[in-house]
């Protein structure tokens, strides 16, 4: 079996419990995890900087025998020019995940992973929605984006239009869909569905725990810090360092991180804004009550 054939993809959206299904595979006895959760390998339209095919390949080449599976979990391909296609070019038998959600709560929940991660400088949603036309042609975009894509919003929400996409490229039978409101009433026999789509064997885990859950910033500058590439002298610093402290086998990225992190609740959305996005999705969400063959009319419905 080629490398190639070997990896599968969660392909978007975000925010719709990707990095919890992510875990819930890699926990699989024939699944590899992979030390990057999302490669965004295939998206030349997006960010600026590509590893080549064989390196990464080279991601992968410590499977072992046992592991049949390996993800890439990058949840922009499904909104890539390109993405698409040169996953095709790479392995036309590949198979994709889509989990959708909402768009609403999607695009509400995704500006505060923004705001986390250092990509979004707007605190308000509102002011952040509003920006969206101005930011599609280059102005006002948050100082550190790493790709202005992310904080287009509207685009972010548009399910249908983009699973449109998807199947422009890979027939329905290579794509295995994932409403993330199905997943929260069973999530046992969604990863069930999901392995049996793969072909690995049936494998039950002790639970099913939250994944990444709404988190604010305590810490800009560790957060800063934390996502530094540090290279050359700067980690041989580093790594005499935590020899010194006895703290070879901790990830001083990962310490920093967690360290400029707080779990909290999310404020709800304001219920009149709600409403102004519900009327600006609500053709897309029709479009893709339509493409999935699933009856949406709650959300057509929701309120907030």
């Amino acid at each position: 079996m080629s490398a190639e054939s070997c990896i599968f993809f969660i392909a978007g959206a975000p925010k719709t419990a990707t990095s919890a299904l992510y875990e819930y595979l890699t926990q699989h006895p024939e699944i590899y995890r992979p030390h990057v959760k999302e490669f965004h390998h295939f998206c030349d339209d997006f960010f600026g900087n590509h590893m080549s095919d064989e390196q990464y390949l080279q991601s992968f080449a410590a499977m072992t025998d046992e592991e049949t599976m390996a993800p890439d979990g990058s949840i922009l391909y499904m909104y890539s020019d390109v993405a698409l296609r040169r996953i095709k070019a790479f392995n036309p038998d590949a198979k994709i995940i889509i989990m959708l959600r909402h768009p609403v709560d999607l695009v509400y929940s995704w500006h505060s992973q923004l705001l986390w991660n250092l990509n979004e400088t707007e605190r308000s949603f509102s002011r952040a929605w509003a920006l969206c036309e101005e930011r599609a042609k280059g102005l006002s975009l948050p100082q550190g984006c790493e790709e202005p894509f992310v904080v287009q919003y509207r685009e972010m929400g548009q399910l249908g239009k983009y699973l449109r996409g998807v199947y422009a490229v890979f027939p329905k039978e290579q794509v295995k869909l994932i409403f993330m409101e199905d997943m929260k009433t069973d999530t046992a026999a969604i990863y069930a569905d999901v392995l049996g789509f793969f072909g690995v064997r049936p494998f039950a885990l002790p639970e099913y725990r939250n994944v990444n859950t709404n988190t604010e910033l305590r810490s800009r500058s560790f957060m800063r810090l934390g996502k530094m590439q540090f290279g050359g002298r700067s980690r041989k610093l580093i790594a005499r360092a935590k020899a010194l402290l006895g703290l070879r086998r901790v990830s001083l990225r990962r310490w920093l991180i967690d360290a400029s992190t707080v779990e909290t609740a999310r404020k709800p959305i304001d219920a009149q804004l709600a409403q102004q996005l519900l009327a600006f999705f609500r053709a897309d969400i029709e479009d893709l009550s339509a493409l999935t063959q699933r009856n949406l009319d709650h959300w057509l419905t929701k309120t907030w």
